[in-house]
């Protein structure tokens, strides 16, 4: 297996090498190496760059039809350099350093009974997993995330369903590592999660306007698959009216005691801490055709809920997006 992109934004090169049948069992085992350079101002968030190179080892044990085990070891050598000053990034680099040995330990579990893996019709799908930063030589970062996530797709009348799904996450620091690191944070806004929002811009933000993201992620939504006309017995487009809701947010502002010093980035994140009442919803239209060249969506919407420190974004077109 090869990948290679090349953009402004990312790039990335990996190579990996899977054998599905590593066991009679059907037990499969693989191995990757890669290596990232990311813009993340590029992403709508904080201004710095990451270079991360390194590589693991994983294995992928079926259980039964429906359920399956997926467990990897990497190693990531990671280097952040911040591109324009931000004092909520200066603070974690002044108290961690900006280059770090970070060995992820990663299980997780699913159960799957969709009919199709792209553009299903109909099933259920609940993944639940987990990711450990453990302690490693070196600077090392030590944390804890959980990440569970679940899809529904209902016929409810002819060619219309019913399609329902919903994300939630949290991380924490551990050990000598007293909150997320701001590498792993979780993310909210745009086509993956609430459609109408700008990509990555929801919830925290330091004392210039920068969102973060958070140690807690909630997204969900609904929709209403509509039957495309004339394209009926064509599977690879689809046709949906739709709901979202979501944000991320700050479980603790005194985990970040020594990344927000003044009263004005302390209220700054006490508005950042988890409440129901800071999500953000948006209702439209949206169409995904799977083309010959990737995967091509685009949306109308229109978001409420928001306040004056949210960007908005009605219209929003990606190519090449992962489902």
């Amino acid at each position: 297996q090869f990948a290679f992109n090349n953009s402004e934004i990312n790039r990335r090169i990996s190579v990996g090498y899977m054998n599905p049948y590593y066991t009679i069992d059907g037990i499969s085992r693989g191995f990757n190496i890669n290596y990232q350079n990311t813009d993340y101002q590029d992403f709508g968030t904080l201004d710095y760059d990451s270079r991360v190179w390194g590589g693991g080892v994983n294995f992928g044990i079926p259980i039964s039809e429906y359920n399956f085990i997926f467990t990897s070891l990497n190693y990531e050598n990671t280097m952040i350099s911040p591109d324009r000053f931000s004092s909520f990034l200066r603070r974690f680099i002044d108290k961690y350093d900006s280059h770090f040995n970070i060995m992820r330990l990663g299980v997780s579990f699913s159960y799957d009974t969709r009919n199709k893996a792209i553009l299903p019709e109909k099933g259920v799908m609940h993944q639940i997993g987990t990711e450990i930063g453990l302690p490693s030589f070196g600077s090392s970062l030590e944390f804890a995330k959980l990440n569970y996530r679940a899809q529904w797709f209902h016929p409810i009348w002819r060619d219309f369903i019913f399609a329902a799904r919903g994300e939630v996450g949290y991380g924490m620091g551990l050990l000598d590592t007293d909150e997320l690191p701001v590498f792993e944070n979780f993310y909210a806004g745009g086509p993956r999660s609430v459609r109408g929002f700008e990509e990555n811009r929801l919830g925290p933000q330091d004392i210039d306007g920068r969102p973060f993201g958070g140690n807690i992620e909630m997204t969900g939504g609904a929709e209403i698959i509509l039957p495309v006309p004339f394209l009926k017995d064509l599977d690879s487009v689809r046709i949906a009216g739709f709901f979202d809701v979501g944000n991320v947010f700050i479980s603790d502002c005194t985990d970040y005691r020594d990344l927000f010093v003044s009263p004005a980035e302390i209220a700054q994140c006490k508005r950042s801490e988890f409440d129901l009442g800071d999500l953000r919803y948006s209702v439209g239209l949206s169409g995904i055709w799977v083309s010959p060249f990737g995967l091509i969506s685009v949306s109308i919407a229109a978001p409420f809920g928001d306040d004056e420190t949210d960007q908005t974004q009605p219209f929003q077109f990606t190519f090449g997006t992962n489902f």
